[in-house]
């Protein structure tokens, strides 16, 4: 179960309670002014803002059930009376209730909560707006039910938000089937109300946003794609304000108020720098670099030290590229457009969607909007680059791979930290032990998908278990080619590679000993070069062993190093740009791929044929042509220019 925190981390978005006023011209537009009964007065209603400011927003009374409403009918916003919020359960067993009121009272001008509804309505429509003009969205169907509105209420949680669809399944929402917000109202003591805030408003209304368009919705999904849902909410919400401070909640905290802003839900400039004063005076550990998160997050799922779920600490890292990329000068609004703009560039199943894929929607969207060599890709290509999110493609070519020298200088700095004769048992793929353990199988590899089979991502779970010497190998091919994507090709006619995690039987003489993996670092006509560890059975690493090989009738490539044989069984290489049948050769066969789609007779947008649309679409310009065509040509061919300008793919 998410704690309570969790959920208040998730939705009480940045918050910043500068609140310009509800222009009396648009307050005047509202119908029938309610005109008496001590509730409102005649005339437009002001209210005093968080900062001592004032607004002004209307009552109207609603002529088919006399109920009093704080209404921006222009907008199609009302405030209702207060709700109530409640969670029971534990994990898949959690039920949330979210309730609007059974009877709708009306707000008085001078109750004691005036002020705070006053503000919340004008905040709605400040959102709203935003989307409306600056980020030309027109479509407020969230609910899917025809555009009716939007209805925002308080309801009885300290720091918490929420925003709802009433027709799902989270509790009934009475009488309702509009765009539900509902905000929490503050202990008074540490909190303030989260409705007064303009960035927790716009977080929630991007909540109901991302999930009609590409149906993120929490618990719903896996916790990366979770963390992707709070990153759009927060910077989204953030871009609301006049002048974004990126940091989340900054104002909801009352000892903010007080001096310098120290607290907040989340700090977007420093997240590991972000202090909550739920937790005591302490830092909590956000995360500001995504190979880190991912290193961690299995971890974190059941050892988190904080009471709330592990996507909100990752959520920062997202957080942190936007912020930068507003700190390198893309103006406030041009940003809003792009991160609005990319939620239309997802490709396939978006409730699995990875912050590789955001990266690569939000340069899309960057792309259409300013120009492939404009400042503003290159700012978010760097902001990406600065958090560690990768790029679909590395930046290693095809042409550097294959170079004998960069590899000797890459086994030379490896064998730094895993040195031969030392054993890879230490639980951390980085370090090597002098100590063996006999059987050991601690350390694997922390990866994601690593092999591929007709386009089928295979996660390692479920293909080979990556530890031991199998581990090792792919240890070398990662940190060698920058890539955690590898195409399995089982032909016998294998040919060798700089970079191949070979897989191979092996014999002592005529008994079957298993099977085992080396990394190819060097070969010729006659001879192949190899790391490998555990060929002893106790993990031990060896960077040198240098054998001759030749092939057996059958064609299969075999080699021996004089105490046993080994024969091919397969071999996993990176997935490179334009291998389009997805074999790791790049050969005609690929040539054939790439006419079949373009004439359309292979649908490469579906789930699995996303690794297709990478490899088809080599000169990343979003379109799969005739131009792609021209340099896989030349890719088949070796040409040089081709090879050192394009490289291998990372999904």
């Amino acid at each position: 179960m998410r704690r309570l925190f969790a959920r208040i981390a998730a939705a009480s978005m940045t918050v910043s309670v500068i609140v310009s006023a509800v222009p009396a011209a648009m307050a005047a537009q509202a119908a029938e002014i309610y005109p008496g009964d001590g509730y409102v007065r005649t005339s437009p209603q002001l209210y005093r803002t968080f900062d001592g400011s004032t607004g002004c927003v209307n009552c109207a009374k609603e002529t088919y059930s006399n109920n009093i409403w704080l209404v921006d009918k222009e907008n199609n916003v009302r405030v209702i009376g207060d709700g109530s919020y409640s969670v029971s359960g534990e994990g898949n067993g959690r039920v949330e209730q979210f309730r609007t009121p059974t009877n709708i009272e009306p707000v008085a001008a001078d109750a004691a909560d005036w002020d705070t509804k006053a503000e919340m309505l004008a905040n709605v429509v400040k959102v709203r707006n935003y989307y409306r003009n600056t980020l030309n969205h027109t479509d407020f169907d969230f609910s899917g039910s025809g555009d009716q509105g939007f209805y925002a209420f308080e309801f009885n949680n300290s720091c918490d938000a929420r925003a709802r669809i009433s027709t799902d399944n989270f509790g009934k929402c009475q009488d309702y089937t509009a765009n539900l917000l509902g905000f929490g109202e503050g202990d008074q003591e540490n909190y303030f109300s989260m409705g007064v805030d303009v960035g927790a408003v716009g977080h929630e209304f991007t909540h109901l946003f991302v999930n009609k368009e590409l149906g993120w919705w929490p618990d719903k999904m896996n916790t990366e794609t979770e963390a992707l849902m709070e990153a759009y909410c927060d910077i989204i919400g953030e871009l609301c304000e006049d002048e974004p401070d990126w940091m989340v909640g900054a104002d909801v905290f009352r000892a903010n108020t007080y001096g310098e802003k120290k607290y907040s839900l989340r700090d977007m400039r420093n997240p590991q720098g972000t202090r909550n004063p739920k937790f005591g005076d302490i830092y909590i550990d956000y995360f500001d670099d995504y190979s880190n998160y991912k290193r961690k997050l299995e971890w974190l799922k059941s050892n988190n030290p904080y009471p709330m779920h592990p996507c909100y600490l990752g959520t920062t890292v997202i957080d942190h590229a936007a912020y930068l990329m507003y700190e390198a000068g893309i103006s406030k609004d041009d940003l809003a457009k792009i991160w609005y703009r990319s939620v239309y560039y997802y490709r396939g199943d978006t409730t699995k969607a990875t912050f590789v894929d955001c990266r690569d929607a939000v340069e899309k969207a960057a792309y259409y909007s300013f120009g492939s060599s404009s400042r503003e890709l290159q700012i978010v290509k760097k902001a990406f680059d600065d958090v560690r999110v990768k790029s679909h493609r590395t930046s290693l070519s095809q042409a550097t791979a294959a170079v004998p020298t960069r590899m000797s200088d890459f086994t030379r700095i490896e064998s730094y930290n895993l040195p031969e004769g030392r054993y890879w048992n230490t639980g951390d793929p980085n370090t090597a032990s002098r100590v063996a353990k006999y059987g050991d199988t601690s350390t694997y590899l922390p990866m994601g998908p690593t092999a591929i089979k007709n386009f089928v991502i295979c996660s390692w779970q479920n293909e080979e278990p990556y530890y031991q010497c199998a581990g090792f190998a792919k240890k070398l091919q990662t940190d060698f080619f920058h890539t955690d994507t590898f195409v399995q090709n089982s032909d016998l006619s294998y040919v060798p590679e700089l970079g191949d995690h070979l897989r191979v039987d092996q014999y002592s003489r005529s008994t079957y000993l298993g099977t085992h993996s080396v990394f190819i670092r060097a070969f010729d006509s006659n001879t192949i070069t190899y790391a490998d560890c555990n060929s002893d059975q106790n993990n031990v690493i060896k960077w040198n062993n240098r054998v001759s090989w030749y092939r057996e009738n059958d064609g299969r490539f075999c080699f021996s190093d004089g105490l046993c044989t080994y024969k091919f069984v397969w071999v996993e290489r990176p997935l490179k740009q334009g291998d389009t049948n997805a074999d790791g050769v790049l050969d005609n066969n690929d040539l054939v791929a790439m006419d079949n789609i373009i004439s359309g007779n292979i649908s490469y947008r579906m789930y699995d044929g996303l690794l297709r649309e990478f490899t088809a679409d080599i000169n990343g310009d979003y379109v799969v042509d005739s131009a792609d065509r021209d340099i896989l040509y030349d890719l088949i061919n070796c040409r040089n220019y081709a090879r050192e300008r394009y490289g291998f793919v990372i999904y």
